[in-house]
């Protein structure tokens, strides 16, 4: 009926991925209403459907007066009084005002009576107050606003003259009026209020207003007491105080509009609008006094106005009329007229104050009537209205049937003439218009005031004429719509709600929709049953809904238990204007229908356990976690992370680190019977294992505690932080250093370390840069990293082949690296040339020097790992320069780890002695105090050099430490001196014995003869094997084997290869014999190979191999045998061993070239030439000067007679015939044997004594072949030497078969040894007695027996039993200058101490 949305553009073509704006006019008519509509957009064939809501509220004027009270005060009669009155707009909005007053016919002028109120502003007006007769004044003036309800100001006055002087009125009296007539006690005059009030019948409140004493009472009771009897209070009472009157039902409530008849009127006129036409007229009114007191009216007339009543002035008694005369006279013709006549009505008794007290003072009342008129005579053409409608059309505000509607229409004379109007509601009665006659001023506005009472159950159209300046041809209508609302609202679904399954103790949402069905707001509120409130909501549960509004509210269901359930719920609406407490609110109730089902719910993990295998540190890792949902109810749930770190760490330092794995979604809803993915992601910030378990839990608002405590496993992800890796796994060295074995290569570059240092964590400032990065500014860049290592090459002769060593990298772990050698260079930012200082300190040239002449040199510098891939890389350090060369050079791994490496290379002079010492520490392997038989341990020299080296050890240090130590060695050097062969290494042999369980350090001297010594520290660690336990250190460490025995690095031209390059025995007793199988192979396709094996040591003695050379077919492989023959002594065998390979065809090539050679060298050797020119009897053949001349010698005539020393003659002839000849380039050099490819074997190996042995290792002793001692096998082979030749010769001459027959004959000894019954009968024969003959021995005998224990003394020093036999160590000296019977008695001592030893070791035989 009245719609505030307009769009003008109904279809339109958009674009593909394109936009258009559709404009949406809104035009509200009403101030302060909310207004919804919606807008359905569609697409051509219904394929889509939008709807768009639109909401707009319309903002009016909020414009206030000052004051509500003008009070001018006593004013002489002929003189006027002046005040002002402010208007202030508070809002934004322009507005137009008009106050309710004709100024030209009032006593009460306002300079502005109409006008327009800017937003923001305030406007100041003028009121004058110049009164006509000496009486008392008060107006309560209407100020109409546009969009606004009317304001109302009151304004008294009283005029005195000399003969009359009335009460003054003040401004108390109009609030003691409003209350006195509430209580209806100003129908009555005031001199019988005052004499009502002297005889008791009246009393005054604490306000000053009076009151009878019936009224008096019951208020007492009423500001007392309530119904229930309890004490209020205090305050006026309701009743009597003056009703609240609408502003504009006020506006209507006069004696002719007004439809309240609760407030009789005091003074009535029963016409208040007259028209006129051309001719002089009057027209008769009466006026009507309805108090109990004489009325005086007075009438306001101005002078020159053309309307006058009479009388002017009269007296009205109670409850009677008088009739007036209203006349027109207009004084032109062909003219417009009109006015609002105004007068005064007060009781008589007021113009004279000594009549009644001041509390009775009444002021009195103004009524007004509106003329018009016009002074056009018949037939001629009335003035033609220039105006301006606020709208044709317009809508009442809605209300309820019974009720009563405003609105207002804004008239405005744009027209240079007055223009008159009558509003005639003779066609449509159910509207009150005031003013309905009047006349409008050019330029001036109008507001037509309009009221209806519409009927309910259709809407009603009124047509409303505006006659304008009294002619027929100008009438203007207008259209009048109204209606009666009654209170609806629409329910969705027919008033029928449904949610879906939902878990126990869970929340389901759903959205239901009401449409307000009125015009106008409504107040609407559920109300749900106290039972059903645990089970169910609704948000909001009261509110007001906008008229044409759809409202989506939002009810929740939790059900408690598992059932089906049916909900009743009332919703209950009013008009938004009323209050919800009112008792006399008609609300309307609608009912809502709501079924639901309560059923559990159980969630979980498609995949319990989830790897997300290596992770980088620092980097992350994604999966997708799929959860399930197999129930018919969706479920709310929230997520848990709980973590677990575990690894080499400290537990208390993990547990504070926050949980590194972030899920996408922590809470959420999984449909029923359907799966949600969650991205979940790993970030390990440490090189350890995660695990997160992950649990849920689901949402329930209104579970029991020990529901919501409760969570659920669902699933758990798995991660293992990792840094990128590599790891060292082969060297090979070729050029100058191809002599050194990949063990002591391993030494040299410290790879051992180094893969130690790989293995570990970066620290924080190496991840400064986690990527290769030009970072400095300097020559030697700032270095990040606090692991350091020496890569040294070695030393060789300056010009000699560089020293290359080949580095096999290897990626073991499960994600890429990459890795980069950065020199200095590779680290410096590149300046400009004005940037560069030129100052460089001595390590800064030295590094320059360095890098510009490439003395090292990596290739490749960087490269790229997957996991499981392997790749060489070349170091070479060129000899060409003398001295020692540094360049530290930094091995990074991309978001791992920096190590700065520290190149060392060594140049010296050909002729020098150099060795070369790895550390100035040395650390023995530790040795369990009170040993008997400490092992040997090795200590290893390296001659870099190219000339043979000879060396000593200064052994005093080790004589203090002797005697300081009871002159107990513990410190002993076996050889002391000795020679190391040029690119080779000797083995020095120590033994280190200990007497106390503590840590020994001896610096000993190591003289190099030739060349430079070192001071080299030698440690060792004594330990308690009873206080260790099981925790010692008697079995061979991993170190000794840490050197990886297969070669990986194929050098160039290697076409042999061994199958292992490290041999490692293990723990071995002593006399024993070790055997082990390795493979030779020749790769090549053609070429055939032959090998001979070297040995690099005595030690090495100790090991055969067989074959010890051969030769190897294209293709071919060969089967070698390693035997270790351990000796008597404890030791640690590091024996090294090459295996030279040449090649068959250069090997033959080489010895044919060798036999021409030595065949050459003899004829030249033998040859002569004789040189005497001048020997002219007999001269040479031509052929003999052919051959002369081809050994480039001279033919003289004479020549002096050398000495008589032939041997002299052919000495220096020779020389100088090879002088010659090297002169003329005809000496032929020597062939050179072909350089032979070296392949390194290593043997490790730690044998034990026997009782050690046994003790540490009992089930491993079966397993070996024991020789009981090497004076055993001497006295065996002394035996068979003067045994018999006829049956023994051919065996004695086979040492092979030899081997084998004592091999044989041990095997079939232990068989007998382990033999009850043979057990059983050595022990019986123990047990006989000592034969008598035993004791008959012969001094030869005797003697041949000492020798024989003599020769095992040099081999042994002293001799111990287990500590379980509890047998004291006995020592024999064999010191020459004892007596021969001492020495007799000693030697025997000693044979009875062997004899008892052999009883208890068969004893203990027989007991295993």
């Amino acid at each position: 009926m009245d719609p505030v949305f307009f769009c003008n553009k109904h279809q339109a073509v958009i674009q593909a991925d394109g936009k258009i704006k559709i404009p949406v006019l809104f035009s509200p008519q009403t101030v302060g209403i909310t207004n919804v509509d919606y807008f359905y957009v569609g697409t051509t064939g219904n394929t889509s459907k939008s709807i768009l809501k639109v909401v707009g509220s319309s903002k009016g004027p909020l414009v206030s007066l000052e004051k509500s009270l003008v009070d001018f005060g006593c004013v002489n009669l002929g003189k006027s009084a002046t005040c002002t009155l402010e208007l202030k707009n508070f809002s934004d909005v322009t507005t137009y005002y008009q106050f309710n007053t004709d100024c030209s016919h009032s006593v009460f002028v306002i300079d502005q009576p109409q006008g327009i109120l800017d937003g923001l502003t305030s406007k100041t007006l003028s009121v004058t107050f110049h009164p006509m007769q000496p009486i008392n004044y008060y107006r309560r003036l209407a100020c109409l606003i546009q969009y606004q309800d009317p304001l109302y100001v009151n304004m008294i006055g009283t005029c005195h003259s000399e003969q009359i002087k009335p009460g003054i009125l003040k401004p108390q009296h109009i609030d003691l009026y409003q209350i006195n007539m509430a209580r209806g006690l100003t129908y009555y005059p005031p001199d019988d209020l005052s004499t009502m009030l002297s005889e008791k019948k009246l009393t005054l409140d604490q306000m000053g207003a009076l009151l009878q004493k019936q009224q008096k009472a019951d208020r007492y009771q009423a500001e007392n007491i309530d119904n229930e009897g309890i004490r209020k209070d205090k305050a006026s009472d309701t009743m009597e105080q003056p009703p609240l009157i609408h502003p504009l039902a006020e506006y209507f409530n006069d004696t002719f509009s007004s439809t309240d008849s609760s407030l009789p009127p005091h003074v009535s006129i029963d016409v208040q609008e007259f028209v006129f036409s051309s001719a002089t007229q009057s027209c008769p009114f009466s006026m009507t006094n309805h108090t109990m007191g004489k009325v005086s009216i007075a009438w306001v007339c101005t002078a020159n106005s053309v309307f006058t009543i009479s009388p002017q002035a009269c007296d009205i008694p109670p409850l009677k009329s008088t009739a007036f005369r209203v006349t027109f006279t207009p004084d032109k013709t062909n003219a417009l007229y009109g006015a609002e006549l105004e007068c005064f009505a007060s009781y008589k008794v007021m113009k004279d104050h000594r009549l009644f007290e001041d509390c009775t003072l009444c002021p009195p009342w103004c009524l007004t009537i509106r003329v018009t008129g016009h002074s056009f005579q018949p037939g001629l053409t009335h003035f033609i209205p220039k105006y301006t409608l606020q709208s044709p059309r317009m809508v009442f505000l809605p209300v309820f049937q019974g009720e009563t509607t405003y609105q207002s229409l804004l008239f405005q004379n744009i027209g240079d003439l007055p223009i008159t109007y009558k509003l005639d509601t003779e066609l449509c009665p159910d509207i009150t218009v005031k003013p309905s006659v009047g006349i409008i001023p050019a330029g001036a506005r109008q507001f037509f005031m309009l009221k209806t009472v519409p009927q309910a159950g259709r809407i009603h159209k009124h047509i409303l004429p505006i006659l304008l300046n009294a002619s027929e041809k100008y009438i203007q209508e207008v259209t009048l719509l109204s209606a009666a609302e009654k209170p609806k609202i629409a329910l969705e679904g027919d008033g029928m709600l449904f949610f879906k399954p939902t878990c126990l103790y869970g929340l389901s949402q759903r959205s239901y929709i009401i449409k307000n069905m009125n015009r106008m707001p409504m107040n609407f509120e559920w109300k749900i049953y106290s039972d059903d409130s645990q089970v169910l909501s609704v948000a909001p549960t009261s509110g007001i809904i906008q008229p044409n509004e759809c409202l989506a509210q939002v009810w929740s269901f939790l059900p408690l238990e598992e059932m089906r359930y049916t909900i009743t719920a009332n919703l209950l609406f009013w008009r938004a204007s009323e209050k919800p407490n009112a008792q006399a609110i008609k609300k309307t109730r609608l009912t809502l229908k709501i079924f639901g089902e309560g059923c559990k719910g159980v969630i979980t993990a498609e995949q319990p356990v989830i790897d997300l295998c290596d992770v980088l540190v620092g980097d992350c890792q994604s999966c997708d976690l799929v959860l399930l949902n197999k129930d018919s109810c969706s479920l709310d749930f929230v997520l848990e992370v709980d973590q677990e770190i575990s690894g080499p760490c400290d537990p208390e330092e993990v547990n504070d680190d926050p949980t590194v794995l972030d899920l996408e979604v922590s809470k959420g809803t999984i449909p029923a019977r359907s799966k949600i993915i969650i991205r979940a992601t790993g970030r390990p910030s440490r090189r350890l294992n995660y695990s997160w378990s992950i649990r849920y839990h689901i949402l329930a608002p209104r579970a029991p505690a020990h529901v919501l405590e409760k969570s659920m496993p669902l699933c758990q992800i798995k991660a293992r932080g990792v840094y990128p890796m590599i790891t060292v796994t082969d060297a090979r060295s070729s050029g100058s250093s191809k002599g050194i074995s990949k063990r002591h290569l391993w030494k040299l570059f410290s790879l051992d370390t180094l893969n130690s240092y790989l293995q570990r964590d970066p620290t924080p400032s190496e991840l400064i840069y986690r990527v290769p990065t030009r970072h400095s500014i300097r020559r030697c860049p700032s270095v990040f990293t606090p692991t350091v290592l020496n890569f040294n090459f070695g030393a060789a002769p300056l010009g000699s082949e560089p020293s290359s060593v080949l580095l096999m990298f290897e990626n073991k772990e499960t994600i890429p690296v990459k890795w980069t050698f950065l020199f200095p260079a590779d680290q410096q930012i590149e300046l400009e040339y004005w940037a560069e200082t030129g100052e460089f300190d001595p390590a800064e040239l030295n590094a320059m020097s360095i890098q510009e002449n490439k003395l090292f040199t990596v290739s490749p510098k960087s490269g790229f790992l997957f996991p499981g891939q392997q790749k060489s890389m070349q170091l070479s350090y060129r000899h060409d320069f003398l001295g020692i060369s540094r360049l530290p050079v930094l091995l990074k791994l991309s978001h791992g780890r920096e190590i700065l490496l520290n190149f060392i290379g060594v140049t010296i002079e050909k002729d020098r002695h150099y060795v070369y010492f790895t550390s100035n520490k040395h650390t023995f392997a530790p040795v369990a105090i009170g040993s008997f038989s400490p092992p040997k341990q090795i200590y290893e020299l390296f001659n870099g050099g190219a000339a043979p080296v000879n060396y000593y050890i200064d052994l005093e240090p080790l004589r203090v430490m002797e005697e300081e130590n009871f002159n107990h060695p513990i410190f002993k050097c076996l050889n002391p001196s000795g020679q190391i062969p040029p690119g080779r290494a000797v083995h020095i042999e120590w033994i280190f014995s200990p007497l106390e369980a503590k840590m020994y350090e001896v610096d000993v001297p190591v003289h190099i003869i030739g060349g430079e010594s070192a001071l080299i520290s030698f440690c060792g660690v004594g330990y308690n094997r009873k206080l260790l336990g099981e925790s010692a250190p008697d079995r061979t460490t991993s170190a000794l084997f840490s050197v990886p025995p297969v070669q990986k690095v194929p050098l160039p031209d290697q076409v042999v290869f061994l199958s292992e390059e490290q041999v490692s025995i293990g723990d071995i007793p002593v006399y024993s014999k070790t055997t082990r199988i390795f493979f030779l192979y020749n790769t090549s396709e053609k070429e055939k190979m032959h090998f001979t094996w070297h040995n690099t040591s005595e030690m090495s003695k100790a090991v055969s191999i067989m074959p010890s050379s051969g030769e190897l077919a294209p293709g071919e492989s060969c089967l070698c045998i390693l035997t270790l023959f351990a000796s008597g002594s404890p030791s640690f065998y590091l024996l090294e061993f090459i295996c030279q390979v040449t090649s068959k065809h250069a090997l033959a090539q080489y010895k044919r070239e060798l036999l021409e050679w030595e065949k050459e060298k003899d004829r030249q050797f033998t040859e002569f030439s004789i040189t005497d020119k001048n020997i002219k009897t007999s001269s040479p053949s031509k052929d003999a000067l052919d051959d002369l001349h081809k050994v480039g010698g001279n033919i003289r005539k004479y020549k002096t007679l050398p000495p008589i020393s032939r041997t002299s003659y052919v000495r220096r002839s020779h020389k100088s015939l090879r002088r010659r000849q090297r002169a003329a380039g005809m000496l032929w050099k020597k062939p050179e044997a072909p350089d032979p490819f070296p392949l390194h074997l290593a043997v490790l190996a730690r044998s034990h004594s026997l009782e050690e042995f046994e003790a540490n290792f009992p089930s491993e002793l079966q397993k070996h072949y024991i020789y009981r001692s090497t004076s055993a096998k001497q006295e065996s082979n002394s035996m068979e030497s003067t045994s018999s030749e006829g049956q023994y010769s051919s065996i004695a001459n086979n040492s092979t078969d030899r081997e084998i027959i004592s091999d044989v004959l041990m095997l079939m000894i232990r068989s007998l040894l382990d033999d009850p019954p043979f057990q059983q009968s050595l022990a019986e024969t123990l047990s006989e007695p000592v034969p008598y003959f035993c004791q008959m021995q012969s001094e030869d005998s005797y003697r041949t027996l000492t020798n024989q224990e003599d020769t095992n003394a040099d081999y042994d020093e002293s001799m111990s039993t287990h500590s379980d036999r509890s047998v004291q160590s006995v020592t024999f000296n064999k010191d020459p200058k004892l007596p021969i019977t001492d020495r007799q008695s000693v030697e025997m001592q000693r044979q009875e101490f062997i004899h008892q030893e052999q009883q208890l070791e068969l004893k203990e035989n027989i007991k295993r």
